[in-house]
């Protein structure tokens, strides 16, 4: 059998209505998937995120074919893959623990594939040197050495390189970083999101990290207890979120709720036994009515502190600075009663722990 080339086979992805139980005790089952639907366009990385348990490697296990679901659909193309082995699907999965073969060399883990289907050992050779010509600089070296020799970087390129020698129509990432420091983390992460661009590979990449998820993702699925809850950009997601749980599972900090209704033109905020008052942004497109109650919403970075008394604030006490290095910028740890805030500001060495200062509630961006 002669050689193959790189080149783009991705297809595109259709989940519809996938519903997947787990027998989790003697007369309980568990719900890892709730009707998740979702649609992949060819060369996308979509960024899977959730809470622990919300079902996000087993929406990978059922795509792979690893895991049947109990109803829906999976189409690859429009084709019903539902038939399918793992192998016959073109799935190309990278795990959190690399799951290299210890007892193979990095040129047998990647060979190990196209022995099993026959090919020449010319053939085998040919298509190892292409894909260590693939994986970049320094790749070749490692290819006489044993699984156990090597760094996590390396065995995460290794694991990556066995999937990507075989043109894989989909590629699933299952946290593959986690396990790697900081500076080989985001090193790592760069290279494949280089090689996913390149070969315009339709990928599937669960994490708990937002930051990776952002970086690698092209949109972004939010998870929870088996549902998807919204799809979008990170933008979308963000600046429109569709419920409270997507408001406060992105941002760092996340969003912060509080209790409110409207009085005429007025919304009042019930924060911790004090009352403030604010203009109603938007009246005529609130559709809510005189008194009704609202979950009002705001971002960290959306909050004003001053340390003069200003009306209408919220006297709080500073219990703790954290700063985020990374963008100049501090977290303020605020304390009014029983109510704690985060607010994102940019750096002032003027507070300090246990000083009041004074916070203000904007009445715009608010979320209802």
């Amino acid at each position: 059998m002669n050689s193959q080339t790189f080149a783009s086979t991705s297809s595109e992805i259709h989940l519809m209505r996938l519903t997947k139980t787990y027998q989790a005790g003697w007369q309980k089952r568990h719900l890892a998937l709730d009707s998740a639907s979702m649609w992949i366009r060819r060369g996308e990385t979509i960024s899977v995120v959730g809470p622990t348990g919300c079902g996000k490697s087993t929406l990978l296990r059922v795509i792979a074919g690893l895991e049947t679901p109990d109803s829906g659909l999976v189409t690859f193309d429009g084709e019903d893959v539902a038939q399918l082995t793992p192998s016959q699907r073109g799935i190309g999965f990278v795990f959190q623990n690399y799951a290299l073969y210890p007892h193979f060399k990095v040129r047998g883990n990647i060979a190990f594939y196209f022995r099993l289907r026959h090919w020449s050992e010319a053939s085998i050779d040919s298509k190892v040197r292409e894909t260590s010509r693939i994986m970049g600089i320094g790749f070749d070296k490692l290819l006489g050495r044993m699984p156990r020799s090597l760094s996590g970087g390396e065995k995460q390129r290794v694991a990556l390189a066995r999937c990507l020698s075989h043109n894989p129509r989909v590629l699933l990432l299952d946290e593959p970083f986690s396990n790697l420091d900081a500076t080989l983390r985001l090193q790592t992460r760069n290279e494949v999101k280089k090689l996913v661009d390149r070969f315009s590979l339709t990928t599937v990449f669960v994490t708990h990290d937002q930051h990776e998820a952002v970086a690698m993702g092209h949109r972004i699925a939010v998870m929870r207890a088996g549902e998807i809850e919204q799809i979008g950009t990170y933008q979308e997601l963000y600046g429109e979120p569709a419920n409270m749980f997507v408001a406060s599972f992105l941002g760092n900090p996340p969003m912060q709720f509080f209790s409110g209704h409207r009085e005429a033109e007025t919304l009042v905020c019930d924060i911790s036994g004090t009352r403030l008052r604010l203009p109603l942004p938007v009246p005529n497109q609130m559709h809510v009515a005189e008194g009704e109650a609202l979950t009002v919403g705001i971002r960290p970075e959306h909050l004003r502190l001053t340390t003069a008394r200003e009306e209408p604030g919220l006297p709080c006490t500073v219990e703790m600075l954290e700063t985020a290095i990374s963008d100049t910028a501090q977290v303020l740890h605020l304390c009014h009663g029983s109510r704690t805030f985060c607010v994102r500001q940019e750096l002032q060495q003027s507070i300090r722990p246990g000083e009041t200062v004074w916070l203000r509630l904007p009445a715009s961006p608010l979320y209802f």
